[in-house]
């Protein structure tokens, strides 16, 4: 379920940051028993963080650990949020 609002509506693609576009991307075309976007579109859950390190990080970014993916959440002030999904990890 992709929310609306992600990208902005009405501004160009070249205003969002790489790494947002690109996580939009991966999302969209991830596995849901890996990574999703949350029932309300407001989340992203990493359901298997070890599969999405393995499987999901060298398809979009030049490593394989999950722990360099939190950071960069991080740093666009992605925050976590404990019990987002009752299956998410």
């Amino acid at each position: 379920k992709r929310p609306a609002s992600v990208l902005g509506q009405g501004s160009k693609s070249s205003d969002v940051p790489l790494f947002v576009r690109t996580l939009h991307t991966l999302l969209e075309e991830c596995d849901q028993s890996i990574s999703r976007w949350s029932d309300d579109g407001t989340k992203v859950l990493i359901m298997d963080p070890a599969r999405f390190a393995v499987e999901i990080c060298p398809r979009y970014f030049r490593h394989r650990n999950f722990n360099s993916f939190t950071r960069l959440l991080n740093m666009y002030q992605f925050h976590k949020v404990q019990n987002a999904s009752p299956d998410a990890k």
